[in-house]
């Protein structure tokens, strides 16, 4: 169960935590739905690195870092959650970090391609 994107990088958003809206925070725009497509244009990439670089400050966000550098086998368990004190919003924020990591090495890869196509299921 789950919602998936895919096209030019593909993966899973991540279950009761990360809409399919998330591309837009790196500058991507809704194309027409069925599934939602989104663009992030090559122009964006300054947007795409100063938003990485804003959730990678986050305190919050640098302790689920740490907390997954330090344990490959780390999650967001109920206990996890409890014992680590962490928020909601600091662990959206680190499934969007993954998913703007992703849009980054797509487009810094060739410097030829002109943007990534991310399409979202609904």
């Amino acid at each position: 169960m789950g919602r998936y994107y895919d096209g030019d990088i593909e993966g899973k958003f991540w279950f009761g935590l990360q809409g399919s809206d998330a591309p837009e925070r790196f500058g991507a725009q809704e194309q027409e739905p069925n599934v939602t497509e989104y663009y992030v244009d090559r122009d964006d990439l300054p947007l795409v690195i100063k938003e990485i670089e804003k959730i990678e400050n986050d305190p919050e966000v640098k302790k689920i870092i740490t907390l997954f550098k330090d344990d490959k086998t780390f999650n967001f368990s109920k206990e996890n959650i409890e014992k680590h004190a962490l928020t909601r919003q600091a662990m959206e924020d680190y499934a969007d970090l993954l998913l703007g990591k992703k849009i980054l090495d797509y487009l810094e890869f060739d410097p030829n391609r002109f943007g990534c196509t991310i399409y979202a299921d609904h």
